[in-house]
């Protein structure tokens, strides 16, 4: 009989989570270039403004001084403190390959540089947290949930957008990722080095946020009773790390301090900022949990995640339950801290929803041993829904952004000369584009004012200029709903302002929509947004509305501001 070649699980094994990697990366490295290099993410803008900065010192005794440094990003060039609550490993990390970078299509310029390297670095990043989902879950539920682990990590919608980012977020999730799996190993093997090495990656998370630092958390709690020694070395290697990569915290303890404070302030809802006024009336947990089933990712994955923590819980015992302990700790810790505050950005999850593929997989293995055809078909079906989301939010790249488009389509069709109004606190539209080696430069064009929105409270003042305003304008753009949103949540803070978005969009005011512009492929809808809407920090990046109004009737100030005092009487109290 001829001989047969036994197959090698683990080889096999690899060569799949090899596929699952190139298709992780397929999804991340492409359409990095999704704004064409005009810098229309916020919070990219400000990292990427702070790092154009940051050059080498002339001397140890200039790095060592924080008001002098040239390295300090927590000081402008005068030495005068900035707000800037990142930590500094990933702003080091994007200056140091922003050279490879530069020169290459329209990454040509420093800033582009910085830009087209932070996203590369994101989409690195989140690649290799896919690689760590799935050796995570094949330690608790072996090598099938494993590699369904990193197919629901690779197809997550959150990871593949903010993978399209250059910011902390890919990053931090990534050491989250790897500590939480080293955790897992030290449960289960007992290890010394497992848990030596999770105390790097907390001081490595640490330095890429803050947040990563609650890390910790799981580390103490994994460590159980392992000798002295060894935790001290581990929490001796975390707070190496940390310095190491962030010396300007220590440097310069009471600026860094300051920062966390002001940054912890705003996330608790002790400081009132528009931009966060989004979140009034949210409800803990409950608001994320929904975002990540309806936007991020996906109702079936969001429910195996959670059913596999309590699958975990309920029916595991001896060394599984051990190995999962580190893994179901780190999710109540990051879940209570990033769901409950006021402020619920659905990236802030980021640093847990690795470990819910991880979850979600095993519940599935648990099931397919049980129920085999059952289980395969749920596998299908989870896996493909969360498949589908992800080809659909990818489709949005495939055309340009919104800004750009409605940008175009206003230096085309606005008559030179013409008053544009826009928001404050959103993005100003048209943008600057160049065309022809000719600057079109909205100043140069167009007279303009803008609307302040969300820092006025309402009261006749604010109606007086709102209505002033609008009267002059020959267009309205509004760049997002991000306003509107805001101020749905807030209708008893902002009645008068509620009622204008109402008039306006019914055409009382005397405005018509004339274009809009999105990347959905579908038609925008003009409907004032309801109270549960995908959070505006998912849409307005990447995939902003766009709404362009001709202002048709030209109402005087008087007449606009009676629309709008009547609309408010007629809206009925909520």
């Amino acid at each position: 009989m001829p001989h047969r070649t036994a197959i090698n699980p683990d080889r096999v094994f690899l060569a799949a989570l090899g596929v699952i990697l190139l298709l992780a990366a397929s999804l991340r490295f492409t359409n990095l270039d999704w704004d064409e290099g005009f810098l229309l993410h916020p919070d990219e803008r400000g990292i990427v403004f702070v790092a154009q900065m940051i050059h080498a010192p002339e001397s140890l005794i200039e790095a060592l001084s924080p008001a002098r440094s040239p390295l300090n990003p927590l000081r402008d060039p005068d030495g005068q403190p900035r707000l800037y609550a990142y930590g500094h490993l990933p702003l080091y990390a994007n200056i140091l390959v922003a050279p490879l970078a530069r020169g290459t299509g329209a990454a040509s310029d420093p800033a582009s540089a910085l830009l087209r390297a932070g996203r590369i670095l994101s989409a690195l990043w989140d690649t290799l947290t896919v690689l760590i989902v799935a050796l995570a879950a094949r330690e608790l539920a072996g090598r099938g949930a494993g590699l369904l682990a990193g197919v629901l990590s690779a197809l997550s919608v959150l990871h593949i957008q903010n993978a399209h980012f250059a910011t902390v977020d890919a990053a931090l999730a990534f050491f989250c990722t790897l500590c939480m799996w080293l955790l897992m190993r030290h449960a289960k093997y007992g290890h010394p080095v497992s848990l030596l090495l999770a105390g790097a990656t907390v001081g490595f998370a640490a330095g890429c946020k803050a947040t990563g630092a609650l890390l910790v958390l799981p580390l103490l709690a994994t460590a159980g009773r392992v000798p002295r020694r060894v935790l001290a070395g581990a929490l001796g290697a975390a707070a190496l790390c940390f310095l190491l990569t962030n010396p300007y915290a220590l440097l310069d303890a009471a600026v860094y301090g300051q920062a966390l404070t002001t940054q912890g302030a705003m996330i608790s809802g002790r400081i009132d900022v528009p931009f966060v006024r989004q979140y009034a009336g949210t409800l803990p947990v409950w608001y994320a949990l929904a975002q990540q089933g309806g936007w991020t990712l996906g109702h079936l994955l969001t429910t195996a995640g959670y059913a596999g923590i309590l699958c975990i819980w309920r029916m595991e015992s001896g060394k599984t339950r051990v190995t999962a302990f580190p893994l179901v700790i780190w999710i109540v810790v990051a879940l209570l801290t990033t769901t409950i505050p006021m402020v619920k950005f659905p990236r802030y999850t980021l640093i847990y929803t690795p470990a819910l593929c991880v979850c979600a997989a095993y519940l599935l293995a648990v099931i397919r041993r049980q129920r085999y055809w059952l289980g395969w078909g749920l596998y299908a079906l989870v896996v493909s829904a969360t498949g589908f989301q992800a080809a659909a939010f990818m489709r949005i790249y495939q055309e340009p952004h919104p800004w750009i488009n409605a940008s175009e389509w206003v230096y085309e069709y606005v008559p030179p000369g013409s008053m544009i109004v826009t928001e404050s606190g959103d993005d100003v539209l048209p943008i600057i584009i160049q065309r022809s080696s000719v600057n079109l430069i909205r100043e140069r064009l167009y007279g303009s004012a803008s609307l302040d929105i969300l820092a006025e409270p309402d009261g006749e003042a604010k109606l007086l200029r709102l209505s002033g305003t609008l009267s002059e304008a020959d267009y309205l753009i509004l760049a997002s709903a991000r306003q509107m949103g805001t101020v749905a949540r807030n209708e008893s803070r902002y009645p008068a302002t509620f009622a204008y978005y109402e008039c306006l969009l019914s055409g009382r005011l005397g405005f018509e929509i004339v274009t809009a512009f999105n990347r959905t492929g579908r038609e925008p809808g003009v409907d004032f947004p309801p109270m549960l809407y995908p959070d505006p920090s998912f849409t307005d990046y990447d995939h902003p509305t766009v709404l362009i109004l001709r202002n048709e009737g030209h109402y005087a100030s008087e007449r606009l501001r009676n629309v709008i005092t009547e609309g408010c009487a007629d809206t009925p109290a909520r």
